[in-house]
């Protein structure tokens, strides 16, 4: 048999094994290097070289330096309008190709084995709360579409007529000036992060629930802005490290221009007007001539937390803009011109990462995800 004479791939040299060993080893330059990365999802794959790693990505502090740097990503959307029968999930275009794979991956179908109307309460971090609407009760249901093996919990079912049982869920009916009630919906571990919750009004004001203390509170709405129309606001919440909200944004629509007011959670704060984007300098060559004579339908349809990015809807065309950038990127339009669009909830990547298990064995440890 003939000798294989294809040449055998060379082993590093030691020297430049010992380079590599000696930047790896070092916590410092590992960190900095981690920091690097741009998606969680590569933390995730780093997460499982060795236990080592795993404990670096997963450390608190460093996951605060790198939510800093790398901000958790947007999608996509749900979209609620209504000549659409259920909530259609719109992935962004020219997404990256590390989260356009995870994003082909996920199950965003949100039609339901219940066989129900079924409604989003609430949106965020990866997280659906689903309200599916029978004859004589109501089905809870949380939705993880980007974590199947969590996907689909049933967390309360309710009776329609049986008030109490509703509050005993966390689906609690809070009376507003016209004495219709209005409703905050949350469930307990998946909000229990939140030290208040936020809901816009429509009488000019913001109805806050604080959670530990289970207190009301009322803010109200800047002076310029008290009696505007609920097409033309949009709350978003500020976060700190997205685990505990410290404020609250405004966003208001005012003709052709965006104004982001803010709102510390100190009692005694007052609104501050933090930001005004001028429609017409942002959205450039997209302007169209009946802007001018205000024919347009315009309208805030969703917010992301930070007040990161918002969403408008202009006649039935949908865009995305980034505050900070004004960038504007059009990322959908209606199939029907007359269609009425209800609401938009953003669908971020989860944070922080959902890193793999450690399982102790014997004397050795393993990684497994989970």
């Amino acid at each position: 048999m003939a000798a294989d004479k294809r040449p055998r791939p060379s082993s590093p040299s030691p020297p430049a094994t010992a380079a590599v060993s000696k930047v790896l080893d070092d916590s410092d330059l590992l960190h900095e290097i981690l920091l690097r990365l741009d998606f969680p999802t590569w933390l995730v794959r780093a997460a499982l070289v060795c236990k080592r790693w795993l404990s670096h990505v997963s450390d608190p502090a460093f996951l605060r330096r790198f939510q800093e740097r790398h901000p958790p990503r947007l999608l996509g959307f749900y979209l609620e309008s209504a000549c659409k029968a259920f909530q259609q999930f719109v992935p962004l275009p020219d997404l990256p190709p590390e989260l356009a794979a995870v994003a082909r991956t996920a199950s965003f179908d949100l039609t339901a084995e219940f066989y129900m109307h079924t409604s989003i309460e609430h949106c965020r971090n990866g997280v659906l709360l689903l309200r599916h609407t029978g004859y004589d009760k109501f089905i809870y249901q949380v939705r993880s579409p980007l974590n199947l093996a969590r996907d689909g919990a049933v967390v309360a079912t309710c009776c329609k007529s049986m008030a109490d049982e509703e509050r005993h869920y966390g689906y609690m009916l809070l009376p507003n000036d016209g004495g219709h009630g209005m409703s905050v919906n949350f469930v307990g571990s998946h909000l229990e992060l939140f030290a208040k919750l936020y809901m816009l009004g429509t009488t000019g004001y913001i109805l806050g629930l604080e959670l530990a203390s289970t207190r009301l509170f009322f803010i109200e709405l800047p002076d310029a802005i008290r009696y505007e129309p609920p097409g033309s606001l949009q709350l978003s919440l500020k976060m700190s490290h997205q685990t505990v909200n410290s404020g609250v944004y405004l966003l208001n629509l005012e003709g052709l221009k965006i104004n982001v007011w803010l709102r510390s959670t100190d009692d005694n704060s007052s609104w501050l007007l933090v930001d005004t984007i001028c429609l017409r300098q942002v959205f450039g060559h997209l302007v169209k001539p009946s802007w001018e004579s205000g024919a347009s339908r315009i309208n805030l349809a969703g917010s992301g937390d930070n007040a990161e990015f918002v969403f408008l809807e202009v006649d039935a065309e949908i865009f995305c803009m980034y505050i900070r950038s004004r960038t504007v990127v059009k990322v959908y339009e209606m199939e029907y011109k007359d269609d009425q669009l209800f609401q938009i909830y953003p669908f971020m990547m989860v944070w922080p990462p959902i890193f793999p298990a450690l399982i102790q064995r014997r004397d050795q440890v393993e990684i497994s995800e989970s």
